[in-house]
Formats: C-alpha cells, sequence, structure tokens
C-alpha cells in the first residue's frame, strides 16, 4: 500500500506520458465544451475541472526557483539533491558543506524530476554512497 501510494506521489513530478495524456483529455473537453454552443466568456467564467495530483503538476513552480536570487531552506534543497545521489562538489561551495545556490540553480532541469521520479525508498540501494549520503546525517542536515 504504501509503495503504491509513493509512485502514485511521485508522478507529481516526473511522469512526461501521463502528462500528454492529462492534455490530450483537457484539449477534449475544451472541444466538447465548445461543441455544445457555449461561447467563449462562459467558458472561460467557469472555474476549471479539478484534478487531484496531477501529472507533473509540481515541475513548473520548481522550476520557476531558477528566476529566484535567494532561496529559503536551504538545507531542505541540499537534502534532497543529497537523497537523489548528487555528490556534495556538485551542490555545495568548495571545501564546504554550504549550499552553493548558483550551481543548485543550474541543477533544477529534467534529470533532476527524472531522479526524483525514478526514486525507490524500499530496499537496499545498489550503488555506492558518501557519508553525507546516509540517512542519519540527512536527518540532521533538516
Amino acid at each position: 500500500m504504501q509503495v503504491c501510494r509513493f509512485k502514485v506521489l511521485t508522478k507529481t513530478f516526473y511522469d512526461p506520458e501521463g502528462r500528454a495524456a492529462h492534455e490530450r483529455q483537457l484539449e477534449r473537453e475544451r472541444i466538447r465544451d465548445a461543441d455544445k454552443g457555449e461561447d467563449e466568456g462562459e467558458i472561460s467564467a467557469r472555474a476549471p475541472k479539478y484534478y487531484p495530483a496531477s501529472p507533473e503538476q509540481f515541475k513548473l513552480d520548481v522550476c520557476g526557483l531558477k528566476d529566484f536570487n535567494v532561496l529559503k531552506y536551504t538545507r531542505v534543497k541540499q537534502t534532497l539533491f543529497y537523497l537523489l545521489g548528487y555528490t556534495r562538489e556538485q551542490i555545495c561551495e568548495r571545501d564546504t558543506n554550504n549550499l552553493d545556490v548558483k550551481k543548485a540553480k543550474e541543477l533544477i532541469d529534467n534529470e533532476l524530476f527524472e531522479r526524483m521520479g525514478n526514486y525507490n525508498p524500499v530496499g537496499p540501494r545498489e550503488t555506492d554512497f558518501k557519508a553525507y549520503q546516509k540517512m542519519s546525517f540527512l536527518k540532521k542536515n533538516i
């Protein structure tokens, strides 16, 4: 049950096929509403249909972080990067554990969302990991 719920939640970050299907469904609904004879004013005045956990719903908001000069909660973002397998050299200032905002903003792209979608919290990790990628460090980091 927990694994199934986790898979549904990760689709809100990375699911290109689901997003394409969702957009096709929205387009069909727009066409159907237009065929009913409603004018554009009535359609735009009506609230859009609610879709819980639509595919990739958070992607645009997270990608919007690239436009900011100052980021809040850098430890949370740093922990996310470590959890997804990024190394300290990729995201931190040289020889420190401080998140380098410029480096972090460069890493917010499709690869980040792909890693979030493919992340599997169940079972052992097949790859080697550093001491700062262990759960005990990540818990203290937050």
